[in-house]
């Protein structure tokens, strides 16, 4: 290989590095104790489909969100059948003013899944600090064993208490006291490229160059 496709090729892994900063994610309001079979598991409806006041308070200190983390169960015994879910962000009570609704995840067909998963919105969803808001899943298609999808719920003990807010599910006979449900909510960004940074890249990219047309030299005068 010739040294002025070696040095493209380092160029190019320069000026990506560069130019593609790394992801930050930043967590603003969170409950999320480690699981070591000390989760209870929650549908947000009945077998019948009958919806149930499920959701969780926050109170939040940034100005905006594009993320909620939630745990959750999905089982999924069809080979044809998905099941589909999201969350939206409502202000101050269950069935407050909407603010926000997620892009979708689904899971399936013939999947069954245990774990953190992530919720994005395609835009920031605003917030005022020191409101209280409510994240609200919504799912709409389990039918019960072998297609069910249900979130996770700390028992009392498993991590410190929050105190932005509570758990809220309106189902006959669940104890919501002094429970919440896993999450975390907050910003997801990719910061601008600095201005040193900038100026690396040109300089290499103008170093690189001076040294090519000396090499290019160099070989017509052979």
């Amino acid at each position: 290989m010739g040294k002025s496709a070696t040095l493209g090729k380092l160029l190019c892994v320069f000026a990506t590095c560069l130019s593609a900063p790394a992801q930050q994610v930043i967590i603003d309001q969170s409950y999320d104790p480690g699981y070591n079979n000390n989760f209870d598991f929650f549908m947000t409806h009945s077998a019948e489909g009958t919806q149930y006041g499920f959701g969780q308070e926050f109170t939040p200190k940034l100005a905006s969100l594009n993320f909620v983390d939630l745990y959750l169960r999905a089982e999924v015994d069809s080979s044809q059948l998905t099941l589909p879910v999201h969350i939206e962000i409502r202000r101050e009570t269950i069935d407050g003013p909407l603010l926000g609704t997620s892009s979708t995840v689904s899971f399936g067909p013939s999947e069954r899944f245990q774990g953190e998963v992530r919720l994005s919105f395609l835009t920031e969803v605003p917030l005022e600090p020191s409101q209280r808001y409510v994240i609200k899943p919504i799912e709409l298609t389990s039918r019960g064993s072998g297609y069910l999808i249900a979130f996770g719920v700390p028992r009392l003990g498993a991590g410190e208490a929050y105190d932005g807010g509570r758990w809220i599910d309106t189902e006959i006979g669940v104890d919501t006291t002094g429970r919440d449900m896993w999450f975390r909510e907050g910003l997801s960004v990719v910061p601008e490229p600095s201005v040193a940074a900038l100026l690396s890249e040109v300089a290499f990219g103008l170093f690189v160059s001076a040294r090519l047309i000396r090499w290019r030299g160099a070989a017509r005068g052979k």
